[in-house]
């Protein structure tokens, strides 16, 4: 019996630009389950986010769920989709764990627009009170982290 929950969201960055177009990947994290010789397993679903308003929506039954947004870098989080069927959900009232997942190397690409790798500089965050991008310096015996001035 289907107890489908319709999930809404909108994507976009930390600097409010829409996530047009991306493809939002949604995996059942409770399934298998077993009863007998029967295994249920809900599909992996996805959508992706609205060419126009970089919104979405999913069908999705009750349950944990690990969510992948296919930017770049790829950015994943959990949601728990309450029991019931009918009711609808904004994505961000649901979310029971974000974690961001990373690329091994990043250069020059924003995590939500705040983090990057810069070639010839490293890692750099970006702080918007002062719309500069501070390299982390780690110096010193024992090491101890530090911020360079910052560059636009």
């Amino acid at each position: 019996m289907s107890s489908l929950n319709t999930i809404n969201g909108t994507l976009q960055d930390a600097h409010g630009t829409l996530l047009k177009n991306i493809p939002v990947v949604f995996t059942p994290l409770d399934t298998p389950q077993f009863a007998g010789a029967l295994v249920t397993s809900n599909p992996t679903i996805s959508v992706t986010s609205d060419a126009t308003t970089g919104a979405f929506t999913a069908q999705l039954e009750p349950g944990d769920y690990g969510v992948q947004v296919m930017s770049t870098p790829i950015t994943s989080f959990q949601l728990a989709v309450p029991a019931g069927s009918g009711n609808t959900y904004n994505v961000g009232d649901i979310v029971s764990s974000p974690t961001a997942v990373l690329p091994s190397v990043l250069y020059g690409v924003g995590v939500s627009g705040t983090v990057r790798v810069k070639l010839g500089k490293g890692l750099q965050i970006y702080n918007f009170d002062t719309a500069l991008w501070h390299t982390v310096i780690c110096q010193g015996n024992p090491p101890q982290l530090g911020f360079d001035a910052g560059e636009s």
